[in-house]
């Protein structure tokens, strides 16, 4: 018998080195592939800067080439956009499609406004289904009046409104349905649009949690919004301060009406700081408030910090105030309407009036401000007053001696003077 065996007892089988090379166990036939070393990598730039932008292309012009339409077509087209989206088309808007000026479709002119009344918006399908008439039509105003919108219509209607230029004006009224989504896109239509250049909200809370994506899009510099108006949005304490912290530093913003939202004296400071950083704001309406006695010195004091930091204005005419232009500075008009101040506010109307060089209109109409509270616009003299409103002011027969005197003294017409004695 052969001892071969014995000399080698390893299994037939298994290769000698199996413990040696365990690398290669269970490897198929073949030496294993060598792992391939890339070199090191670097980024270079041409030594001259100007060689590093070789070509730019400038943004899409939807209104480049826009094909002649009649009324007749377009309401055809929105028709057919309508059944590509499954949406039922909107009655008033088919209406108002049969009502545009001839030249108002293709981009020409701008048509006075397109109104969006008690729609139904919600989704994306009935605001796409329209932007076969916004991109062919232009508006002066867009008016979303007591809609249901949600944050997907919401999203597609600003996006489309910033795209197209579709508004200078866009006003929001009624309860909404979209929240900080539908406020986000809203804060982008600001922010990019060229044209727009007022919003108006009213009648529904804009909310704490949505009020930042608004704010974050008046802060820019490059803000071409003139005018905004939040009424009614139980806007007030932490809310308003934050807003009122971004329009400080908002170089475009020349209208601001807050009206109707609960501010009571408190709120008055913040709007008072506001005066004091922002000389570009030139009407502010704070109707139907709580601003009372209090709240009315805070904003008396900014007025005169604000002629401290403005040069004078031109003589103003009794026809014409000269800070109505939009490189005027400091506050020209001032709306106080029922806003609980009494005859105990008279001194600081009288220093307001005074030390003001821009304020040429005040309404403190509906409020007990009473004889004493006229009288004390009538002392001292000074100031830019032009027209001053006194509707409801629950003055006396002895203010009607007063009066003349308040009309020599600051140039006011009798025209611009309403007063229920």
């Amino acid at each position: 018998m052969s001892t071969d065996a014995d000399k080698d007892p390893a299994c037939p089988n298994v290769s000698g080195n199996s413990a040696r090379d365990g690398e290669l166990v269970g490897r198929s036939e073949g030496t294993p592939e060598k792992k391939k070393h890339k070199g090191p990598r670097k980024v270079s730039f041409p030594p001259d800067e100007d060689q590093l932008v070789t070509q730019y292309f400038e943004p899409a012009n939807p209104w480049q080439d826009v094909p002649a339409t009649t009324r007749e077509q377009l309401a055809a087209e929105y028709l057919d956009s309508c059944r590509r989206h499954g949406t039922e088309p909107i009655a008033s808007v088919l209406q108002q499609i049969q009502e545009l000026p001839e030249n108002a479709i293709g981009g020409s002119v701008r048509a006075p406004r397109l109104l969006l009344s008690q729609c139904l918006l919600l989704g994306a399908a009935a605001v796409d289904a329209l932007e076969a008439v916004l991109r062919k039509t232009q508006f002066r105003r867009i008016e979303i009046d007591h809609s249901a919108i949600d944050d997907e219509g919401a999203e597609a209607l600003f996006d489309m409104i910033e795209y197209y230029e579709s508004a200078t004006m866009v006003s929001i009224k009624g309860p909404r349905d979209f929240a900080i989504r539908g406020w986000q896109a809203a804060s982008r239509m600001i922010k990019k649009s060229a044209e727009l250049q007022e919003l108006q909200v009213v009648g529904s809370p804009v909310g704490a949690m949505s009020l930042p994506a608004l704010s974050r899009a008046l802060r820019p510099h490059s803000c071409r919004l003139r005018a905004l108006s939040l009424t009614r949005t139980q806007l007030c304490g932490e809310p308003l301060r934050g807003l009122l912290i971004a329009l400080k530093s908002n170089s475009s913003i020349r209208e601001l009406r807050l009206g109707d939202n609960g501010l009571d004296p408190s709120d008055a400071v913040q709007i008072a700081s506001l005066l004091r950083m922002n000389t570009r704001v030139q009407l502010l309406d704070l109707s139907n408030n709580q601003i009372m006695d209090q709240g009315l010195a805070h904003i008396a004091d900014a007025l005169a910090d604000q002629t401290s930091q403005t040069p004078p204005p031109e003589p103003l005419s009794p026809h014409h105030c000269g800070a109505v232009g939009f490189e005027g500075r400091g506050l020209a008009f001032l709306v106080l309407w029922n806003n609980q101040l009494t005859r105990n506010c008279a001194h600081h109307l009288g220093r307001a009036v005074r030390m003001s060089n821009s304020l040429c209109m005040l309404n403190i109409g509906r409020n007990a401000i009473g004889t004493a509270g006229v009288a004390a616009l009538c002392d001292g003299g000074g100031g830019a007053l032009a027209s001053l409103g006194l509707q409801g002011a629950r003055l006396g027969p002895e203010s009607a001696a007063i009066l003349p005197k308040l009309l020599q003294t600051h140039a006011l017409q009798v025209r611009n003077i309403s007063a229920v004695v």
